[in-house]
């Protein structure tokens, strides 16, 4: 009886939302040759070293699908741009 009770109070939960004002998307080099790249720009004015990390401030986020709000990131590279959503206040993301 009281396993099903615990049972249910944990599937009635309710789960946890990010929410923040400075979401920060962050991207790795994980290849082993410098990466030419900029945020959003024509211009790939920034080299990202083999490992080295990039990040971007993406403002507001809420991940409430009630109030869902978000601002995209734009990653450029010489043969790929791009558009990063924010998932959480803390996103990291890889770049061959």
């Amino acid at each position: 009886m009281i396993i099903a009770l615990v049972g249910v109070v944990l599937s009635c939960k309710k789960k946890e939302y990010e929410k923040c004002d400075h979401a920060y998307v962050c991207v790795t080099n994980t290849s082993s040759s410098k990466l030419p790249y900029s945020w959003g720009g024509s211009q790939l004015n920034d080299t990202l070293r083999p490992g080295e990390t990039a990040c971007k401030d993406a403002g507001y986020l809420d991940t409430d699908p009630q109030n869902h709000s978000y601002s995209m990131v734009y990653f450029m590279t010489p043969n790929k741009s791009t558009a990063i959503t924010p998932t959480s206040c803390n996103m990291q993301q890889d770049v061959p």
